[in-house]
């Protein structure tokens, strides 16, 4: 059976599939209504490869999803901050007061635990 293009059911069936659809989506597109619609739509589409020497069974080709940016906790980028600051020549007190810690020494452990984490020299001297 053909559509009104001149493609046959196996023909589209096969194409849709490899264009990364579901067997039930392949199904719904070319218009199968039984509740068994996808294994239908692998049948023609099986016939339709194998009567033209094309490969099965198809491989799956998902469409890629976007990798999502990495969600940096708030206290890492605050340990950073601390640490970087310190790079820069900023006296512990003031690393303190620029990243909100509340006394020198929590600046001074969370710059160390950042190092730390990411192999970085430890301990820092305060550039001049």
């Amino acid at each position: 059976m053909r559509n009104e293009t001149g493609v046959t059911l196996g023909e589209q069936a096969y194409n849709l599939r490899l264009s990364g659809l579901s067997w039930t989506e392949v199904a719904t597109q070319i218009g199968s209504s039984t509740n068994l619609a996808g294994n239908a739509a692998t049948m023609v589409a099986k016939k339709y490869a194998l009567t033209r020497q094309k490969t099965w069974p198809l491989p799956i080709q998902r469409p890629s999803k976007p990798v999502p940016e990495p969600i940096v906790p708030a206290f890492l980028a605050k340990q950073k901050a601390a640490y970087d600051y310190r790079c820069e020549g900023f006296s512990w007190a003031d690393v303190a007061e620029l990243t909100g810690y509340q006394h020198v020494n929590h600046a001074v452990t969370a710059a160390s635990k950042h190092a730390e984490r990411n192999h970085l020299p430890w301990p820092i001297q305060k550039s001049v």
